[in-house]
């Protein structure tokens, strides 16, 4: 069985079983190691590497998989250029200092999901 073939098949059971199903087709312009297989429902994440025999993960995709593991918050947004600041302190870095075309500040809450 082709890993193509196995992800078909976990594609398949995740979505008869009602889960949300991600998968990206082509990963060559991606982040080296992100699982390929994101599966949600019900509260639950799971991030998943599909492996065939004869095929090992990379250390990066195990570390992402660690990475995934260690989460124990997990927040949602949608954010815009305009949400930059609130981004930024959000991921703990300082703020750059606001140009004039920037425009107004936006606010906070706007780009958390409901």
């Amino acid at each position: 069985m082709t890993e193509a073939e196995f992800q078909a098949q976990v594609r398949d059971r995740a979505l008869r079983c009602g889960w949300l199903y991600y998968h990206t087709h082509d990963s060559r312009r991606s982040d080296a190691g992100f699982p390929d297989t994101i599966l949600i429902k019900n509260g639950m994440l799971i991030a998943a590497e599909c492996k065939v025999e004869g095929r090992k993960a990379t250390l990066e995709q195990i570390e992402w998989l660690k990475a995934f593991d260690s989460v124990r918050v997990t927040r949602s947004y949608i954010w815009r250029p305009e949400h930059l600041d609130e981004i930024t302190t959000l991921l703990g870095a300082k703020p750059e200092a606001k140009t004039a075309d920037q425009g107004p500040e936006a606010h906070p809450a706007e780009g958390r999901l409901p």
